[in-house]
């Protein structure tokens, strides 16, 4: 699983994506996403799922558009964990990194 935070030149929305290669679907009928910082929940709207079939294997991408403040409240986070359905995961220091990244070059100094 991989995320990442896409924008434009204004600071909100921005969209947290996740996706995923698999054999079959995994996410088409519960794409539900979760999300803690620092063990406490973020309020997230309702996530959307979108994916296509190639010709091995299904790709699938969980889209959630978050305001630039819930995506400070990431960048700022020692841990980031998830839950898609009943997959869990958490950012690494590179996700993590690149999420500060991407802010910094949002908020003006």
């Amino acid at each position: 699983m991989v995320c990442f935070l896409q924008g434009t030149n204004t600071p909100t929305p921005l969209l947290l994506s996740f996706w995923q290669f698999n054999k079959t679907w995994q996410y088409l009928r519960c794409h539900s996403l979760a999300i803690l910082a620092d063990g406490s929940a973020v309020r997230l709207p309702p996530a959307e799922h979108e994916g296509t079939v190639e010709q091995d294997y299904v790709a699938e991408y969980i889209k959630v558009t978050v305001s630039l403040a819930t995506a400070r409240t990431l960048a700022e986070s020692r841990l980031v964990e998830f839950k898609i359905c009943n997959m869990e995961g958490r950012f690494s220091e590179g996700d993590l990194q690149g999420l500060r990244d991407v802010i910094k070059v949002l908020t003006p100094q």
